[in-house]
């Protein structure tokens, strides 16, 4: 927090007109380390947990930071092992 508060006034505006859109690339970004971390890098034949987990698909969602409404997408992981379909 503090290294943003150290830039010039021109940046600090920037950041707060286009919270919301950063706060939606911090959450895509989050879900997608959560998938990596589940299934792997994509495309890529090393998986982790002895490749149990692959990606699915997506489905349009929804976040509530304040009184705002955001739209992000959720990746989905299907468990090899008993085909059950989960949210990341």
């Amino acid at each position: 927090m503090e290294c943003i508060l150290e830039h010039p006034i021109e940046v600090r505006l920037s950041i707060v007109a286009n919270h919301l859109a950063i706060s939606i690339a911090v959450i895509n970004s989050l879900l997608q380390t959560a998938v990596q971390q589940q299934a792997g890098e994509k495309y890529c034949r090393i998986k982790p947990a002895e490749g149990n987990y692959s990606r699915w698909c997506f489905i349009p969602g929804n976040v509530r930071i304040d009184n705002q409404k955001l739209s992000v997408t959720v990746l989905r992981i299907v468990d090899n092992t008993t085909g059950q379909v989960d949210n990341v």
